[in-house]
């Protein structure tokens, strides 16, 4: 089936993966050898499964499966615990808190959901966005990012659930997703307008529009060091950009990215 979702360990050395036909794999990176097929059931395999996370220890999975969220310990390949309902719609953007600890997630409302991972309860609702959420991120620091089908990324106090800061990202259309580095200094957002545009995570101050796409935007990923930039898009192309040279690598092969 299609590949949905997938998402590197901290060390980079561990790559999950999430299909159309329900299962959940965890992969070596380097022998690319599957470790483990963390879920597979007969209700994921009906809607499969739409987003995944691993925590930063990477001992735990997330898996957005239909409108429940599923963990799984990956040395044991167990689904420990699960969130059923968790919203409306599809759990399309998951992503763990820096400790773990908590999970932000969207899902066909309105909030961006924050759960308690060991209780698997609601700790609060991230409400503000006037259009459906479409990407949700924690940083380093324990802000959780989002943005938006009406343009705007917003940053959040996970703890207090108060909004720090808001702009619009892109002035015409949706932010689709977005993506922060590991050193929390670099933003990047992709847009249906065809760009890809990249900020300074702590103020929201615009580096540079990265222009190339010849569809909308669809998926951007970032470097450890906020140096280089990966984003795929409707044309089926998936490119590679160096921030400071404003460079772009392009590479095809997808038919729908």
């Amino acid at each position: 089936g299609s590949a949905t979702s997938c998402a590197a360990s901290a060390d980079g050395q561990t790559l999950v993966t999430g299909g159309m036909e329900g299962i959940v794999k965890v992969w070596s990176v380097g022998t690319w050898e599957g470790q483990a097929s963390v879920h597979e059931d007969s209700s994921a395999k009906s809607r499969g499964v739409h987003s995944v996370a691993i925590s930063h220890d990477g001992k735990t999975v997330a898996a957005g499966c239909d409108r429940s969220i599923h963990f799984f310990d990956t040395e044991t390949s167990e689904n420990s615990r699960s969130l059923i309902r968790a919203h409306t719609g599809e759990a399309r953007s998951i992503s763990f808190s820096p400790d773990g600890k908590t999970l932000a997630s969207i899902g066909g409302d309105m909030a961006i959901k924050l759960w308690d991972v060991r209780k698997t309860v609601l700790v609060n609702e991230l409400e503000g966005h006037e259009k459906m959420p479409t990407g949700v991120v924690f940083a380093p620091d324990g802000h959780v990012y989002s943005c938006s089908e009406d343009g705007t990324v917003r940053v959040w106090d996970a703890k207090k659930g108060k909004k720090v800061r808001a702009w619009r990202a892109h002035q015409t259309g949706s932010v689709k997703h977005l993506a922060i580095s590991a050193n929390g200094k670099v933003l990047a957002t992709a847009g249906s307008d065809k760009t890809v545009r990249v900020w300074e995570a702590e103020t929201g101050t615009e580096v540079c529009t990265l222009v190339g796409h010849r569809g909308e935007v669809n998926v951007v990923a970032v470097s450890k060091d906020g140096a280089m930039v990966a984003s795929g898009g409707d044309d089926n192309m998936v490119k590679m950009w160096t921030i400071e040279g404003r460079g772009d690598q392009t590479m095809t092969g997808h038919s729908d990215v």
